[in-house]
């Protein structure tokens, strides 16, 4: 004789507590993060934006920056002789500018490309 522990319980509300327990403690779970990550971006904002930086870091980023962000004020003048303007005005052309960087490109390329054949004493 065998006694059934259970009896006549069904599973579904086995299955229904334990659904009920894991999602549960992922509320929970999604509140606690939360609110530590709320907490943590509201110090973030008092702090400032390099607030894990020494001052001497902050100093360093900002000349950074300030690199970065510069932009030269001497502007190239036009030359006093005639004979210079035309050529003066070639150089600072700027598609002029942009097709001597295209053939400074190609002329890289092409002296990177080995080919089929090539003899050893070109490599």
């Amino acid at each position: 004789m065998t006694a059934d522990l259970f009896g006549d319980l069904s599973v579904a509300p086995i299955i229904l507590f334990i659904a009920i327990v894991i999602f549960g403690n992922f509320f929970i779970m999604n509140l606690f993060i939360g609110v530590i990550l709320a907490k943590y971006n509201r110090e973030k904002e008092l702090a400032g934006k390099n607030y894990m930086l020494t001052d001497a870091q902050k100093k360093w980023v900002k000349n950074r920056l300030d690199i970065i962000y510069a932009s030269p004020i001497y502007k190239m003048q036009v030359p006093d002789n005639e004979w210079k303007q035309p050529f003066f005005y070639i150089a600072e052309n700027k598609f002029v500018q942009n097709f001597i960087f295209l053939c400074i490109i190609a002329n890289t390329i092409i002296l990177s490309i080995s080919w089929y054949g090539q003899s050893e004493s070109m490599i």
